[in-house]
């Protein structure tokens, strides 16, 4: 409806991530296909969830997929046919799992690769009251897979129970302030990691009950003078748009 410009300019659903189970292997690229001629060539790309952890404490954060599915035979052999036909990656697993994205982004230096929710930083279970330590293996982790330039991250999810922070428990919601000193740390190590070309800020699904607060906070993180002021207005909402364009080949490649 929103593509045949009767409801004003905005164009809904202009990029489609879903998914396609890669450890089907060759068979994964012929299906893919099937998703951008089907889509119209809005289909950009899938997200394979991977989050695993041998802590029972964070099974209910699991996706049930099987520890090191990235280093998977078959899943790589499916990730070949994805990569091949331009399609992006989303990446969504725990900072204890990494060390995966980025060994498939140094196994596949031409493909896109995403990582969500800036990389799953856990601070409870097994990190419960160690977030020093906690955060300096997440830092260390986003680092390493920053260093490739095939990969780029979702500044977000960070109102998760995962992170740690409990303000969900608090009678009252938190304010922008609260959330703007929460977050920085891991904002700010993102964006020195990736640089703002390859940060997408992410649209807010966290449960801290007062969306406005969250929208204010967000324009407090806008700030960050000492990474974004020679570049202003780098880190954007719209930034993935560019980057999911780019991300898969003309339509009449599979046609």
């Amino acid at each position: 409806m929103s593509a045949s410009g009767k409801y004003g300019p905005a164009r809904c659903c202009a990029g489609i991530i879903g998914n396609v189970d890669l450890r089907i292997g060759s068979r994964a690229k012929g299906i893919l296909e099937q998703h951008v001629v089907v889509s119209g060539g809005r289909f950009k790309g899938i997200r394979n969830g991977a989050t695993w952890h041998e802590d029972p404490s964070l099974s209910i954060y699991c996706s049930g997929a099987p520890q090191g599915l990235y280093r998977d035979g078959n899943f790589r052999e499916g990730f070949a046919g994805l990569a091949s036909l331009g399609l992006a990656f989303d990446a969504w697993l725990f900072h204890t799992q990494l060390s995966d994205v980025a060994d498939l982004a140094r196994a596949f230096p031409q493909a896109t690769i995403v990582l969500n929710h800036v990389g799953g930083a856990l601070a409870i279970g097994p990190y419960a009251g160690k977030g020093e330590e906690a955060f300096a293996e997440w830092r260390d982790g986003v680092r390493q897979v920053a260093s490739f330039p095939n990969t780029y991250v979702k500044l977000g999810g960070l109102g998760m129970k995962l992170t740690g922070f409990t303000f969900f428990e608090n009678d009252m919601p938190p304010s922008s302030e609260d959330l703007e000193k929460a977050w920085r740390p891991y904002i700010e190590t993102c964006v020195s990691a990736f640089g703002p070309q390859r940060g997408k800020r992410q649209v807010v699904q966290d449960p801290v009950r007062d969306h406005d607060d969250v929208a204010n906070a967000d324009r407090r993180l806008q700030g960050l003078p000492e990474l974004l002021v020679k570049r202003p207005g780098a880190l954007l909402p719209g930034s993935g748009r560019g980057l999911l364009q780019r991300a898969t080949k003309p339509l009449h490649r599979f046609a």
